[in-house]
């Protein structure tokens, strides 16, 4: 993990997020910290999509993290988790840019086998049996 003070602005890729205090209900995968999961009761539905990279990690004292594998970043997080003036940098897997997409699907009958969280609804896990693997995505 790098440290230092935060200066410059922010890419426009770049999303910045500011995070409360305590657990955020987030999951993250790969050695490049993706989200993969977010929690029913996550405070950060809504701000963060299923794929978003976290870049960095901005303390309230200004300190700020970066160039961090997942367990890194895990553990800047839980050492932080009482910092209420905290920020996370996060870059949209679709080049930062955020976008909508409706999608017609035909519904079959019986169980869909997929999940959605937050309002308005975004799919957040699909099961391989899923008869609608190969019509909708994650996020």
């Amino acid at each position: 993990i790098s440290t230092g003070d935060a200066g410059g602005s922010s890419s426009p890729t770049k999303l910045e997020i500011e995070i409360p205090s305590g657990r955020l209900g987030v999951a993250f995968k790969s050695d490049e910290p993706a989200i993969s999961q977010i929690a029913y009761h996550s405070p950060l539905i809504g701000q963060v999509n299923i794929g978003d990279i976290v870049t960095s990690v901005m303390l309230g004292d200004g300190t700020e993290f970066t160039e961090f594998n997942t367990p890194e970043l895990v553990a800047a997080l839980n050492e932080s988790s009482n910092d209420s003036k905290r920020k996370l940098f996060l870059t949209s897997k679709d080049s930062g840019e955020l976008t909508e997409e409706t999608v017609e699907v035909d519904i079959p009958a019986g169980s869909l086998r997929f999940a959605t969280i937050g309002s308005p609804p975004v799919v957040s896990k699909i099961a391989d049996e899923s008869p609608l693997v190969d019509e909708i995505m994650v996020g």
